[in-house]
């Protein structure tokens, strides 16, 4: 949805002082002028380019991992992001929250790039975990229908449709239930209300009617993006936490 410049200053009034100078430049998009001599740039209700005057370049996403913030950041900045399996990658180097770089492209701020073995390792925990959507010690069982006896983060829900998961911010239930290869109907039905399926076509997915594929691919895609996308500096911890799991269930 786009916003308008009013909705947009009213926006940069309230989280970012200092401006002395809001100016629309495209849609949903602001340019600011600070006192400091700083400049930045506002998409929709995020700063995803702070220009620093000594020169440096900070960028943000604010968890928005969309083609049009990384074609705004590759627009108004010398910088080049690119997206690898849903991680963006900026001049080569792994982007996170406040990523810097100074004017001539160099990285000023820690380099988390070598946790990209950590996220192709978490990648493909998710991806095994999602093969499991319709099997039982596998062989194809048919797909768990949501229950009183589901993961609560993933069962319970408020007046709103949220998830105790997304209000508590829990997501350590999601590395268990990777580690125990545990695949609740309520966990499905969640990745099912992610992609915008209303109970009716969810019942329909869990009767069987669309094949598995779909299933497990909704299934996937809620798991990576609450565990891989903008969580780089937690990839290695859930590794070491669902491995953890995994070795008690041995022992």
């Amino acid at each position: 949805m786009s916003l308008t410049k009013k909705e947009m200053i009213a926006f940069c009034d309230r989280n970012l002082g200092g401006y002395s100078k809001a100016k629309k430049i495209a849609g949903s998009t602001l340019s600011l002028e600070y006192a400091d001599g700083a400049t930045g740039i506002v998409f929709h209700t995020t700063q995803i380019i702070l220009k620093k005057a000594n020169g440096n370049i900070q960028l943000f996403n604010g968890g928005f991992y969309t083609k049009t913030t990384k074609d705004r950041i590759n627009e108004y900045t010398s910088l080049k992001v690119r997206q690898v399996k849903g991680s963006w990658y900026v001049n080569g180097k792994l982007f996170y929250e406040g990523i810097e770089f100074n004017s001539k492209g160099g990285l000023v701020t820690e380099d988390k790039t070598t946790d990209g073995a950590a996220q192709k390792a978490l990648l493909k925990k998710i991806k095994a975990f999602s093969n499991l959507v319709g099997l039982v010690d596998g062989a194809q069982k048919g797909i768990p229908l949501p229950n009183g006896g589901d993961c609560w983060y993933c069962s319970l829900r408020d007046n709103k449709g949220v998830g105790l998961g997304e209000l508590s911010g829990n997501v350590d239930h999601l590395l268990n239930h990777i580690a125990e290869g545990y695949v609740n109907g309520s966990l499905i039905a969640n990745a099912l209300r992610e992609k915008g399926y209303r109970d009716e076509a969810i019942g329909l997915h869990l009767s069987g009617t669309f094949g598995l594929d779909s299933l497990r691919k909704s299934v996937y895609d809620y798991m990576k993006k609450r565990l891989v996308t903008g969580q780089e500096s937690n990839w290695k911890a859930y590794l070491e936490t669902i491995a953890e799991i995994e070795a008690e269930q041995v022992a």
